[in-house]
């Protein structure tokens, strides 16, 4: 306090290029960040080398309180460093579930990508932290943007061995038929790993996708005698010819089926969660195509229900998913 009555430059750079606000939030004092701030320390400040501020440092460090003093100073939630990583990256990537909730509570851009085209939920899949994903797919994260590679989080989670993330993204509803911009798919990936449970969860999910990388798995594995997965593929009517010049064939009585009830199945999904109040469960189920404008087993639109028991966030919701407004209910 005595050496900022002086009038030094309060953002001063130190030899390493730091200001004083920056070292202050990294080792995580408290009061020399509330000190420095109040005699106009720039929390907006980047580090010339690498573009970090004060605030992507103390999250770095994991400094709660710290990050918290320099949000409510004004410190932007969505800034990003050189490598266009953002608070809320970081602390994904780092597994900081106690930080990862507190930045959550600024309304962040939670599907915001780095360089690598790499999102929040990205970092916290393939790192297997589910505490983690669980919160941003609570919070609105998208589970099927692709990064610079092509590669989803469900992706990035099975190619990582995180089984556990993983499956709370099919639970999600994360596409599992994508393919990289290497034309692998996450079923291709399955096989590689040579997991009959994960393959199972692929075909369970219809993400079996014939594409060639897929098919010299499938192929290979064949060959070498795996009856299991020759016994879990004709329950799911895909037959694999052992000549890599022949793609595998799925009978048009299993393939179409699929086709013909996913709609039907993604709006009972909706109509469930709905019953339950469940929002997570009906943002999944509209992010899938589910109608918003379907009906309750009594013929009330859900929009209209929604209203009627002054349930804002579902009524929300459903405008968002562009459920009609001039919809009426049996009553008219």
């Amino acid at each position: 306090r005595q050496f900022l009555g002086k009038n030094t430059g309060v953002n001063a750079l130190g030899p390493s290029g730091f200001t004083a606000l920056m070292a202050a939030s990294m080792q995580g004092h408290d009061d020399i960040v509330r000190a420095l701030t109040a005699s106009g320390a720039d929390v907006h400040f980047h580090k010339s080398d690498n573009q970090q501020t004060a605030l992507l440092f103390a999250v770095e460090m994991n400094r709660i309180s710290i990050v918290d003093s320099l949000l409510k100073l004004g410190a932007e939630v969505n800034e990003k460093d050189e490598a266009q990583k953002s608070p809320l990256m970081y602390a994904a990537a780092a597994g900081l579930a106690d930080m990862v909730k507190l930045i959550l509570t600024r309304s962040p851009d939670v599907n915001a990508v780095d360089k690598d085209g790499r999102s929040a939920l990205m970092y916290a899949a393939e790192n297997d932290y589910p505490d983690i994903v669980d919160m941003l797919i609570r919070g609105w994260a998208k589970v099927d943007l692709q990064d610079a590679y092509g590669m989803t989080a469900a992706m990035l989670a099975l190619q990582r061995g995180a089984h556990g993330c993983f499956r709370q993204l099919v639970d999600a509803h994360a596409t599992l038929g994508t393919l990289d911009h290497q034309g692998n798919s996450i079923f291709s990936v399955a096989l590689a790993r040579q997991d009959p449970e994960l393959i199972a969860i692929c075909l369970q999910h219809n993400g079996y996708v014939d594409s060639g990388v897929a098919h010299r798995e499938l192929a290979s594995m064949v060959r070498h005698g795996d009856t299991n997965l020759v016994a879990l593929l004709n329950v799911y009517g895909i037959t694999v010819s052992t000549d890599l010049t022949n793609r595998p064939v799925q009978s048009t009585a299993v393939s179409e089926a699929p086709l013909r009830t996913n709609q039907a199945l993604v709006n009972s999904d909706l109509l469930v969660a709905f019953q339950k109040g469940d929002l997570l469960g009906m943002k999944t189920a509209l992010g899938q195509d589910a109608d918003p404008d379907s009906k309750t087993e009594s013929g009330w639109p859900l929009l209209v229900s929604a209203a009627d028991h002054n349930e804002f966030d579902v009524v929300k919701l459903l405008l968002e998913s562009h459920a009609k407004l001039d919809t009426a209910g049996i009553d008219g």
